[in-house]
């Protein structure tokens, strides 16, 4: 789990989940892009206290 004040997400990646600690979802695939060179949003997942949840991006581009 990441440390407050940053998030946990998950990416599938080719090979398994990609870990990431980032404070909002446009910083995670700023990060993911640091492990595979193609991350997809779609394969984005945000812990929520309880499971990994879909990251869904907001009408005007992505939010946390």
């Amino acid at each position: 789990m990441a440390t407050a004040p940053n998030k946990s997400y998950r990416l599938k990646g080719a090979f398994g989940w990609i870990m990431i600690g980032a404070m909002d979802d446009q910083a995670a695939m700023i990060e993911a892009r640091r492990s595979t060179d193609h991350p997809r949003f779609e394969d984005l997942q945000r812990w929520d206290g309880q499971q990994y949840v879909n990251c869904t991006p907001a009408a005007g581009g992505l939010t946390s």
